[in-house]
């Protein structure tokens, strides 16, 4: 089940995959496609009203499903932008969504506002207008129409027990957690519509999906309706009947790809395929299993100037400016009730003593056989931190799980270059 995560919480290696299918689907003309599906739906069928935010999950999950068949990887899960976090920025236009290696960043204010750095830059990313006719370069604006992104606080504000939505079932409505979330109450704009004047440019029209930055965005919308959907279960998606067309629980919505997706076929994102970074682990959990980091085996034992193994725990300190591999066999159970396990996930929780030493890389193995590698990573959390690494495809497990774990030492002490492991386990499913 793909995962959508933070787009903070990215490896490189994940940065580069989202970008490079993105620009395959420009490439091969599918994205074009969703820049049209959404600028010439009426606008009171998809905003404005209740369907709103079921229409635009089932937008973004078309989309994301197209990427991971670009991408050859169907576990490609579509990044969200929490842009509360960069509106706790002193500068929300230097926030990590606007590197050059991820989206690029502001427009030119000299030329039009045109994007000229980053994969989407003038010359790389051609938009389109209404009717599918080129229309020049991606342009942005940041904070010109609106000087602030919504907040923490806001969040805060909208997670409450109110309905979904209420009659007259549009931008008057209230209470509405639809309306609020959307921003058109209590001000205008808010929360959703905020965003897209934040940005500015190429985000303010219906043809708005022309920046990459639309999808990341609405699927943060998307992942708060999703929390307050598990927060509040008895408030339930309205109108039921005697709303819009269009608008009901059982009515077809406008302008989707089977022309018979209806509010209720997208209520709940497990049965759609799909799961969010903060989400509870699925039930489909057969056990854990866990080994203590006295356990641990140091591939170059030459490279560490300390190694204290005690209680349930390990201590190393490395030598300066080298990297070493650290080995963790998990206890696996292979077979239970004549069932052979599925790998889910493994589980480190470990700390380091400074931004100097971080585990860089971390490999799966069952047996010989390498099943996942999650490559540039830099983690180096200081206190004791529990680390979810996935298992692409959950293979069925035949000899044993065994963990490896990169770590590189860049400091010039030993306490510097302190790492301590806790435990190690893998997560394994029927």
């Amino acid at each position: 089940m793909p995962t959508r995560k933070n787009l903070r919480s990215l490896t490189n290696a994940e940065k580069t995959e989202f970008i490079n299918a993105v620009r395959a689907l420009k490439a091969n003309g599918r994205y074009n496609q969703f820049v049209l599906r959404h600028a010439q739906a009426p606008m009171a069928g998809i905003h404005r009203s209740p369907a709103f935010l079921p229409w635009h999950r089932q937008f973004i999950l078309d989309y994301e499903r197209e990427l991971q068949q670009v991408a050859g990887n169907p576990n490609l899960g579509l990044p969200y932008w929490n842009w509360t976090e960069d509106a706790a920025l002193p500068n929300p236009r230097t926030a990590p969504i606007w590197a050059d290696n991820f989206l690029g960043g502001n427009g030119d204010p000299n030329d039009n506002w045109i994007v000229k750095s980053g994969p989407f830059r003038v010359g790389q990313w051609t938009i389109i207008d209404g009717n599918g006719n080129p229309a020049g370069a991606l342009r942005r604006q940041f904070g010109v129409n609106v000087p602030t992104l919504p907040s923490q606080a806001d969040i805060n504000n909208l997670m409450s027990p109110i309905p979904y939505d209420v009659s007259p079932w549009n931008m008057t409505s209230n209470p509405s957690f639809r309306n609020r979330l959307e921003g058109w109450y209590p001000v205008s704009p808010g929360l959703h519509n905020r965003v897209h004047v934040w940005v500015g440019g190429s985000m303010m029209p219906m043809t708005s999906p022309n920046d990459p930055v639309f999808f990341l965005h609405h699927c943060f919308v998307d992942k708060l309706w999703a929390d307050w959907q598990a927060r509040f279960p008895n408030q339930n998606y309205l109108p039921t009947g005697g709303g819009p067309r269009g608008h009901n629980l059982n009515d077809p919505m406008e302008r989707t790809l089977s022309g018979s997706v209806t509010p209720a076929s997208v209520l709940n994102i497990a049965a759609l395929g799909y799961r969010y970074d903060t989400d509870p682990v699925p039930v489909r959990l057969a056990q854990t299993t866990w080994i203590h980091g006295h356990s641990m085996q140091i591939e170059f034992p030459d490279r560490v100037n300390l190694v204290w193994r005690a209680g349930y725990f390990i201590r190393v300190g490395g030598r300066q400016t080298t990297e070493n591999w650290f080995h963790f066999a998990i206890p696996t159970p292979v077979i239970v009730n004549d069932r052979r396990l599925r790998a889910d996930a493994v589980l480190l929780r470990f700390r380091t003593n400074s931004d100097s030493a971080f585990v860089h890389a971390v490999h799966v193995y069952d047996g010989e056989n390498r099943i996942a590698a999650h490559e540039n990573l830099r983690l180096s959390p200081r206190t004791w931190s529990l680390q979810r690494l996935d298992v692409p495809n959950n293979p069925e497990i035949r000899w044993g799980i065994g963990i490896s774990i990169g770590v590189r030492f860049q400091g010039t002490t030993t306490n510097d270059n302190l790492i301590e492991f806790s435990s190690a386990g893998s997560e394994f499913l029927v």
